[in-house]
């Protein structure tokens, strides 16, 4: 064990959580490893949340409340980021859980001899009704995978299946607090911002360990806020990738993981949504998917990412080109992907 302690700040965002956060916190106070702090951040809920939250922190001096008027599950997580002490951070839901011997199992299984790793990642468990039915598939790894002085795109092309959750979601892994820097959550809702996030947050990093240990239970829930994706949700996911392909775009010298080449592309596949529900007149929204598209293609152009979707846009003919930056909708009305949009669209909700 290492000494002086690794200490973990666990970021808790709660809304309206009175129904199962009690579980969440349970699972940090019967953890077997002490050296923690709880930051649970109530984002103006309406019901018992702040008050069982107040009740446990009574009780644990390792559990900070912070309550706020709500303003969405992006600006619970950044001031929770305000408010962090530990060596690592990492996200939990607060209707999910952490099993109780994670904390042990990763300081266990960091190599004393070496700096603390820059990203720690672990196994996911998803539960439903309170039943166990699989593992997350891109935290589906059974052998422990450690390097360092490497990029994250070194990391991966080296063990892809241990790094595939260090590009997605912001749960199952620990984030070393000394990287964090100015780096906060993108948008309002937080859909497509931990991706994001954890894209940037990795190419600050020089060293990676991947450890095949269960640690964090996920519950499946059918009123989250994926199963609720609407136009709104859509335009806030797009301002999520136009600053992340901006942050990208400004940094000079950068090898693009496999993941990673995928974001860029991700207007290319939001924007035909948006624009297939835009009603007539709604120019900003017009507007903003022009801006994500253009700047999507220079991105993934400069940096190697997969444009075989598009391969119009790259013909040599300037003039197609120009045409294409200047009018990016009418490529993709031409090409179909706005109709295949309705057409998923209108299987999703019959009546649309």
């Amino acid at each position: 064990m290492r000494t002086p302690p690794v200490r973990f700040s666990v970021i808790m965002p709660c809304y309206n959580s009175a129904a199962f956060v009690a579980e969440a916190v349970q699972s940090l106070i019967r953890q077997t490893y002490p050296n923690w702090e709880l930051i649970a951040v109530n984002d103006g809920s309406t019901d018992d949340t702040l008050e069982i939250l107040t009740r446990f922190a009574a009780a644990d001096g390792r559990i900070k409340v912070f309550s706020k008027e709500n303003g969405g599950y992006v600006s619970a997580v950044n001031l929770g980021l305000e408010k962090i002490s530990g060596d690592y951070f990492l996200f939990l839901g607060s209707d999910d859980a952490l099993t109780e011997t994670l904390f042990f199992e990763i300081v266990d299984g960091m190599p004393e001899d070496e700096k603390l790793p820059d990203m720690i990642a672990f196994r996911a468990l998803k539960f439903k009704d309170g039943t166990f039915f699989e593992r997350d598939a891109l935290s589906n790894f059974d052998s422990v995978a450690r390097l360092t002085d490497v990029s994250a795109a070194e990391f991966e092309a080296k063990y892809p299946k241990q790094a595939r959750i260090l590009f997605v979601r912001d749960t199952a892994k620990c984030f070393k607090t000394e990287k964090l820097g100015g780096l906060r959550y993108f948008g309002k809702s937080g859909y497509d911002a931990d991706g994001a996030f954890s894209c940037l947050f990795s190419q600050n990093c020089r060293s990676f360990l991947s450890l095949a240990i269960d640690g964090y239970r996920w519950t499946i829930r059918e009123d989250s806020v994926s199963a609720k994706v609407n136009q709104t949700i859509n335009i806030d996911r797009l301002r999520v990738w136009i600053k992340y392909l901006t942050a990208v775009n400004q940094k000079k010298s950068l090898t693009l993981s496999k993941a990673e080449k995928g974001y860029v592309l991700s207007p290319f596949f939001l924007c035909p949504e948006i624009l297939s529900r835009r009603k007539r007149g709604s120019v900003s929204e017009l507007l903003l998917s022009h801006k994500a598209l253009r700047l999507s293609l220079k991105v993934a152009k400069k940096n190697g990412a997969e444009l075989s979707h598009f391969r119009d846009i790259l013909d040599k003919n300037p003039i197609k080109r120009s045409i294409y930056l200047a009018f990016p909708c009418l490529f993709l009305k031409r090409h179909g992907y706005i109709a295949f949009a309705k057409s998923q669209q209108t299987k999703e909700d019959p009546h649309h």
